[in-house]
């Protein structure tokens, strides 16, 4: 499945912090690059529409020296809200984290007021849609997502910023939350290249006389890391070596199981 990506470019006509002359020199019009700027905020608007996967490029930002920043996101539908009987909204973002041609890369699941932090002479943010559509009409498919890009960190918080894997998400390719048979089990890949250092797994209350059982599993299959998720609740490190979450029902009756990952940031 061919997914959306929506390169946020940050250019001259966005940056909303300021109103004079931002930049240090002015680009060539040919260049993809739009702006080179110092401690300055940006923002940038796009329009993605639920269950389109057409590929849309805007460019980056670029900044001198090397400066702490932080992204913000917020997502707005257009038109009206999502009926219930259609798939919710779904969005990510990729933020790659340029120093001297060398990119730090993290993927978050996108809501409002989203934020990473990061490092870098400059920033490319994609974002993609991953929604998964049900039959039926969907009488307002596009959304806005706005991203902002200003200079400092993210605000104090007991929770990272966080990635759920989705069905129509080509890392994972696996609801975050759903039901589990019994004396089965359900394989998520850790999703690579994405910053991600924690997961929580959390088990449904129908889960009774036996708890699931949370396994890190590395590529030979070993395990890294086991527990009850009954007993730890909260964003578990994820082991180094681990490739694979394993969440498995060794109870006689069906349960249920919701996770996430923490990214770095």
């Amino acid at each position: 499945m061919k997914i959306t990506n929506v390169i946020l470019a940050f250019c001259l006509s966005s940056c909303v912090y300021h109103t004079e002359n931002i930049y240090e020199e002015q680009p060539d019009a040919s260049e993809d690059v739009m702006s080179r700027v110092t401690e300055r905020g940006s923002a940038k608007s796009v329009v993605l529409t639920r269950g389109n996967y057409n590929p849309v490029s805007l460019g980056n930002q670029t900044w001198e020296p090397a400066f702490t920043y932080t992204v913000q996101f917020s997502t707005i539908p257009n038109g009206g809200p999502v009926p219930k009987a259609q798939g919710p909204t779904e969005t990510f973002a990729i933020i790659k984290w340029t120093i001297a041609g060398n990119d730090i890369q993290r993927i978050v699941s996108v809501g409002n007021g989203v934020s990473v932090v990061g490092v870098g002479e400059g920033v490319t943010i994609q974002v993609y849609d991953a929604t998964t559509l049900l039959p039926g009409p969907d009488p307002f498919p596009q959304y806005t997502v706005t991203a902002t890009v200003s200079p400092g960190f993210r605000g104090a918080s007991g929770n990272p910023p966080t990635y759920f894997p989705a069905l129509a998400d080509p890392n994972t390719g696996i609801a975050a939350s759903g039901n589990i048979l019994p004396a089965t089990q359900i394989s998520i890949p850790i999703p690579q290249n994405a910053g991600i250092i924690s997961v929580q797994v959390l088990a449904g209350p129908q889960v009774l006389t036996f708890p699931l059982t949370v396994a890190q599993l590395r590529v030979d299959l070993t395990d890294a890391r086991i527990y009850n998720p009954l007993e730890y609740t909260g964003f578990i490190p994820i082991d180094p070596s681990a490739f694979f979450i394993v969440i498995e029902n060794v109870d006689v009756k069906s349960g249920f199981y919701s996770m996430c990952y923490g990214v770095d940031g």
